[in-house]
Order: C-alpha cells, then structure tokens, then sequence
C-alpha cells in the first residue's frame, strides 16, 4: 500500500508522491521517479515469485489453446512462447511485489501474447480471447522473429534461447532416459511440480533400475550436474513435456 509506506522512514529518504504537472489542467499526485526505480529494484532483487497451481492450469490451457490456433498467417507457437508467457507474468506478480504468480498475471500475459500473436486486444479486466477467429493483417509485426523475452522485472535474467535453438541433448543417451524416468516416477506419485535440486537429490542418491548393459551402468555411475540436469529439462520443455521454470519443473 503507498499510503502505507508515505508513514515509514523511506518517505523521509524517498518522497513518494510529488504533484503532477498542469498541462490537463489535472494536477493529480503522481509517483516520484526516485520512489518507483527503488521500488522496481526491491522487486527484482527480493521477490521471487512461484506459479500457483491456478495460474499452472490457466497458463497450460492457454498454451494448448494457442497452438491449436496457430497458422501461416500468425506467429509461430512454440516453447519459448511458453517460457514468455511465464516471465511475464512472473513479472507481473513481481511488480504487485506478491510470492505467487497468480490468475491475474497470466491475464495480463495472455493479453500481451494474443496481441502480438494474434493481433487481439484483450479486455481491461482479463485476457484476450483464446478461442476467436486468430484473424492478422500481418504476421510480421515484430520482424518476424519470436517474441522477446521479458527481463525488466526479472533482474536480468540471462536467457536460455541460444542453448535451445543451437543445441539438442541426445533423447536416447542413458542419463537422458534415467532423468525422463525419475521424473515419470515423481509426476506418477501425484505431484505436478519438483524443484531441480530435489530432482538432482533423486537422481544421485537413487539407484538406476533397469541397467543391464555394462556401457550404460558406466555412464550413470557420474553424478548428474545442475547444468547437465537443466540441459535435459530444456530439451524437455522444447519438446513440451514440461515447463521449467526458475528452479521449478512443472507437468503439464
């Protein structure tokens, strides 16, 4: 609340509300600029927002719902497409300054992503149409490129996109099939979401089954890496297996 922190010592460092200029003839208190670029740091440097199972249902349909729709005449639908909507409303949860991605932020990403996907504009309440007509008069309104990721509010994250469009992971290698396994036994026993470091807990301290040939009971005697292990969930998430996101891997 910004009433709230007007009363507390960042005022005195800080003026939160400075009179707006007269130009409308308005003259309404507007933010100080001060006040908003320690308000964007404190966001990006101390919250860190995780996906509520809502906004996980509400992210996975749309998704589903957009490649359905996709053709020639729009941009392409694909994983980072995914991963975009995700930072944006990640961004926008950071921006409220709430520990939860909710329904609202993927209505705002949802917006944003039909615009330009689809070229909809989407309601002030809630996101754009999911199931219209997906009619463009140019599918190439950003250069025809993909769409960019969304950083601001996400403290300049650096961005999986040069790994993923230059670089596959061998599907059929042994520490490929042991992580897609484990994971397969996590989402059977009813969970929906893992973070890394516990997968890479299950995945070197759980013995392989199933190893017969001497070369493949080798090759998963090395533990698995952070790095290593985030390069098998990104192939996954390009193959649409799963999203990952932050640490998270999430069905879908």
């Amino acid at each position: 609340n910004l009433d709230d922190t007007a009363a507390t010592d960042v005022a005195v460092d800080t003026p939160v509300w400075q009179r707006g200029g007269g130009r409308h003839g308005h003259g309404e208190d507007v933010l100080t600029k001060e006040f908003l670029r320690k308000y964007i740091h404190f966001a990006k440097k101390s919250i860190h927002p995780v996906l509520s199972e809502d906004a996980m249902e509400a992210i996975s349909s749309a998704y589903a719902g957009m490649r359905g729709r996709q053709s020639r005449r729009n941009l392409p639908v694909t994983a980072r497409t995914l991963e975009t909507i995700i930072r944006i409303a990640s961004a926008n949860a950071k921006a409220r300054l709430s520990k939860s991605v909710e329904s609202c932020d993927v209505d705002v990403a949802l917006d944003l992503m039909n615009f330009v996907i689809f070229h909809e504009a989407g309601d002030a309440d809630g996101a754009g149409e999911v199931g219209g007509s997906g009619k463009g008069q140019n599918g190439n309104v950003l250069g025809g490129g993909e769409p960019e990721e969304v950083e601001d509010m996400n403290g300049g994250e650096e961005e999986n996109g040069d790994w993923m469009e230059g670089t596959e992971v061998d599907r059929g290698s042994p520490r490929y099939e042991r992580l897609m396994q484990v994971l397969l036994e996590v989402f059977a026993s009813g969970k929906v979401e893992i973070e890394l470091k516990e997968l890479l807990a299950l995945l070197n301290n759980q013995p392989a089954a199933g190893v017969s040939r001497r070369s493949t009971a080798k090759a998963l005697k090395k533990d698995y890496s952070p790095s290593e292990a985030e390069a098998i969930l990104l192939q996954l998430q390009m193959d649409n297996k799963i999203m990952y996101e932050d640490g998270n891997i999430i069905q879908i």
